[in-house]
């Protein structure tokens, strides 16, 4: 391999590396009205990010009511949840309603520095 081939290598690499993923996605759920006599083993959410990709995370703990998703890419995703009984006949809940959710950058812009005015074209 050249060398220019590899710098072209390192220099998309270090871009890729720098480049914003995304936001991280705070998931906050009830958990079934059941719940203290049902032996449930956790969660599952699903959710399409804007590209469309698909994306499933099991979550342990049947009294968990919080999730963090890091780096959730920027724009329109759909979200649904499921109940997870590893000792029951049906293994998997019904799915619950889906939210659709616009992941975006959390801050402001800042205003532009150094704006000078003058006559005529430049």
């Amino acid at each position: 391999m050249s060398a220019s081939m590899k710098n072209l290598l390192i220099g998309l690499l270090l871009i890729s590396s720098t480049a914003m993923a995304g936001e991280d996605v705070t998931v906050t759920w009830t958990p079934p009205a059941d719940v203290d006599t049902f032996p449930y083993d956790g969660y599952r959410i699903y959710y399409t990010d804007s590209q469309g990709v698909g994306n499933i995370i099991d979550i342990s703990g049947k009294t968990t009511t919080q999730h963090i998703v890091p780096d959730v890419e920027f724009g329109p995703s759909q979200w649904l949840m499921t109940s997870l009984c590893s000792v029951c006949e049906q293994t998997e809940s019904a799915q619950s309603a889906s939210v659709s959710f616009t992941v975006k950058f959390k801050g402001q812009p800042s205003a532009p520095s150094g704006v000078t005015i003058s006559l005529g074209s430049q």
